[in-house]
């Protein structure tokens, strides 16, 4: 009977979705760091803002790829998918 259960407990902790860290920075187009700039996972709820250095850190629960959208009102918006947590992000805006 306690195997039964460790199993089932086993199971539903496998269905049970991971979270992932995203990192990187947001820039400019001459690589000066872009502060403020809003980024949000499309499907979800995950959002965050860059700090004065341009950098930022996302915590995601959505499955890969992600969609990921970066606005900021000195920069067209930009929409693009990350494929790869693992690597650090560099994201480059172009000036409105």
């Amino acid at each position: 009977m306690k195997l039964l259960y460790l199993f089932s407990l086993l199971l539903l902790n496998l269905n049970q979705p991971v979270s992932v860290k995203l990192q990187g920075v947001v820039v400019g187009k001459d690589n000066r760091p872009v502060s403020n700039a809003y980024l949000f996972v499309i499907k979800g709820e995950e959002e965050t803002i860059t700090g004065s250095n341009g950098q930022f850190a996302l915590t995601t629960w959505q499955k890969f790829p992600v969609s990921l959208s970066v606005e900021h009102p000195e920069y067209k918006k930009l929409k693009l998918l990350i494929k790869d947590a693992g690597q650090k992000q560099v994201i480059k805006l172009e000036q409105q």
